[in-house]
Parts: structure tokens; sequence; C-alpha cells
């Protein structure tokens, strides 16, 4: 248990709401990683079939 949480309800929800924003960036990041990772493959399979 945080110290925030024990002192006052409203800071804990603060966290709370802050811990949600750090998933939502972290699975946001994730995703363009993913996505630069497709289009680093596609880009790759391109450049074998001109050969």
């Amino acid at each position: 248990m945080n110290f925030s949480e024990i002192t006052s309800p409203l800071a804990g929800a603060k966290s709370d709401a802050v811990n949600y924003d750090l998933i939502a960036n972290i699975t946001i990041g994730l995703v363009n990683i993913g996505m630069a990772a497709a289009q680093l493959v596609l880009g790759y399979l391109a450049y074998r079939a001109s050969r």
C-alpha cells in the first residue's frame, strides 16, 4: 500500500489514473514498434523480390 493511498483517497485515485496513462502509453508504444517491425519485414521482402 502506498503512503498516498493511506493519506487520501483522492491521491490514490490520482496515482491509479497515472498508472492507466502509463499502460496506455506503453500499449501505444508497443503497437508503434510492431508496425515499424512489420514495415521492416515488408520492405525486406520487397527488396528480396526485386533482386
